[in-house]
Protein backbone atom coordinates (compact mmCIF):
# COMPACT_ATOMS: atom_id res chain seq x y z
CA UNK A 1 0.00 0.00 0.00
CA UNK A 2 0.89 3.41 -0.93
CA UNK A 3 2.21 5.58 1.83
CA UNK A 4 1.37 9.57 2.26
CA UNK A 5 2.99 11.52 -0.32
CA UNK A 6 3.76 8.77 -2.43
CA UNK A 7 3.12 8.16 -6.05
CA UNK A 8 4.45 4.34 -6.17
CA UNK A 9 5.43 1.42 -4.47
CA UNK A 10 8.98 1.27 -4.13
CA UNK A 11 10.44 -2.63 -5.14
CA UNK A 12 13.54 -4.03 -6.38
CA UNK A 13 13.83 -5.04 -10.31
CA UNK A 14 15.68 -8.34 -9.53
CA UNK A 15 17.53 -8.47 -13.06
CA UNK A 16 19.22 -5.38 -12.29
CA UNK A 17 21.14 -6.24 -9.08
CA UNK A 18 23.16 -8.07 -11.25
CA UNK A 19 23.83 -11.31 -9.96
CA UNK A 20 24.50 -14.95 -10.85
CA UNK A 21 21.11 -16.40 -9.37
CA UNK A 22 17.85 -16.43 -7.64
CA UNK A 23 19.73 -16.42 -4.43
CA UNK A 24 21.88 -14.13 -5.10
CA UNK A 25 19.71 -11.54 -6.32
CA UNK A 26 17.11 -11.62 -2.97
CA UNK A 27 20.20 -11.58 -0.94
CA UNK A 28 20.89 -8.34 -3.08
CA UNK A 29 17.16 -7.17 -2.33
CA UNK A 30 17.20 -7.91 1.61
CA UNK A 31 20.41 -5.47 1.57
CA UNK A 32 18.95 -2.63 -0.32
CA UNK A 33 15.74 -2.86 1.58
CA UNK A 34 17.95 -3.18 4.98
CA UNK A 35 19.69 0.16 3.78
CA UNK A 36 16.40 1.79 3.28
CA UNK A 37 13.23 0.25 5.36
CA UNK A 38 13.55 -1.36 9.20
CA UNK A 39 12.84 -4.78 7.90
CA UNK A 40 10.86 -6.80 10.84
CA UNK A 41 11.68 -10.16 11.87
CA UNK A 42 8.84 -11.78 9.90
CA UNK A 43 8.33 -9.83 6.89
CA UNK A 44 8.66 -10.94 3.40
CA UNK A 45 9.49 -10.66 0.27
CA UNK A 46 7.74 -11.20 -3.12
CA UNK A 47 8.89 -12.23 -6.30
CA UNK A 48 6.77 -11.16 -9.49
CA UNK A 49 6.59 -10.94 -13.51
CA UNK A 50 6.37 -7.35 -14.38
CA UNK A 51 4.50 -9.08 -17.88
CA UNK A 52 2.40 -11.37 -16.61
CA UNK A 53 1.23 -9.41 -13.43
CA UNK A 54 0.03 -6.12 -15.30
CA UNK A 55 -1.88 -8.03 -18.05
CA UNK A 56 -3.50 -10.20 -15.03
CA UNK A 57 -4.48 -6.54 -12.79
CA UNK A 58 -5.60 -5.28 -16.43
CA UNK A 59 -7.88 -8.26 -17.01
CA UNK A 60 -9.01 -9.16 -13.41
CA UNK A 61 -9.39 -5.78 -12.30
CA UNK A 62 -9.86 -3.36 -15.46
CA UNK A 63 -7.21 -0.82 -13.78
CA UNK A 64 -3.63 -0.08 -15.95
CA UNK A 65 -0.87 -0.60 -13.49
CA UNK A 66 3.06 -0.20 -14.21
CA UNK A 67 6.30 -0.92 -13.54
CA UNK A 68 9.39 1.02 -14.41
CA UNK A 69 12.97 1.17 -13.52
CA UNK A 70 13.46 4.19 -11.09
CA UNK A 71 17.24 3.78 -10.04
CA UNK A 72 18.55 5.99 -7.58
CA UNK A 73 22.25 6.38 -6.65
CA UNK A 74 23.00 4.00 -3.77
CA UNK A 75 20.19 1.96 -5.28
CA UNK A 76 20.77 0.54 -9.35
CA UNK A 77 17.66 -1.64 -8.86
CA UNK A 78 15.30 0.41 -6.98
CA UNK A 79 12.11 0.71 -9.63
CA UNK A 80 8.50 1.00 -8.52
CA UNK A 81 4.66 0.23 -9.14
CA UNK A 82 2.50 2.74 -10.43
CA UNK A 83 -1.07 3.42 -10.56
CA UNK A 84 -2.15 1.37 -7.60
CA UNK A 85 -3.79 4.23 -6.30
CA UNK A 86 -6.62 4.11 -8.76
CA UNK A 87 -7.76 1.06 -6.12
CA UNK A 88 -5.31 -0.07 -3.99
CA UNK A 89 -7.16 -2.54 -1.84
CA UNK A 90 -8.16 -4.55 -5.09
CA UNK A 91 -5.15 -4.00 -6.81
CA UNK A 92 -2.97 -5.14 -3.82
CA UNK A 93 -5.40 -8.65 -3.67
CA UNK A 94 -5.12 -8.66 -7.40
CA UNK A 95 -1.17 -8.44 -7.21
CA UNK A 96 -0.91 -11.23 -5.09
CA UNK A 97 -2.82 -13.87 -7.62
CA UNK A 98 0.84 -13.71 -9.62
CA UNK A 99 3.40 -13.78 -6.64
CA UNK A 100 5.99 -16.33 -8.24
CA UNK A 101 8.08 -17.01 -4.93
CA UNK A 102 7.53 -15.83 -1.36
CA UNK A 103 11.30 -14.93 0.53
CA UNK A 104 11.98 -13.80 4.13
CA UNK A 105 12.84 -9.77 3.63
CA UNK A 106 15.78 -10.12 6.57
CA UNK A 107 18.37 -12.51 6.46
CA UNK A 108 17.41 -15.51 8.91
CA UNK A 109 19.07 -16.01 12.10
CA UNK A 110 21.18 -19.48 12.30
CA UNK A 111 19.37 -21.90 14.54
CA UNK A 112 20.44 -22.16 17.85
CA UNK A 113 22.10 -25.19 18.96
Amino acid sequence: MLRAGESYLSVQWLECLCQADRAAQIEAAREAFGKRLKVGRSAKMAVLNVGMTCSHVMRASGFKIDMHHQPEPADPAHSGIFGIGQDEELIAETILETIKEVHPARKQDPSPL
